[in-house]
């Protein structure tokens, strides 16, 4: 699989009960370089609904 800048994916980004950290699986989207992307952070995509 190639992970491009600008892919959104799915992710399980860990439970994290007693804080405001997004937590569960959720949809992320990549924003680092093409180069980085094996190791680079995502960021979870949030919505109100």
């Amino acid at each position: 699989m190639t992970i491009r800048r600008g892919d959104i994916l799915w992710a399980d980004l860990g439970m994290f009960p007693t804080t405001s950290v997004q937590g569960g699986v959720r949809p992320v989207i990549v924003v680092s370089n093409n180069k980085a992307n094996t190791y680079s952070s995502v960021h979870p995509l949030l919505s109100d609904k």
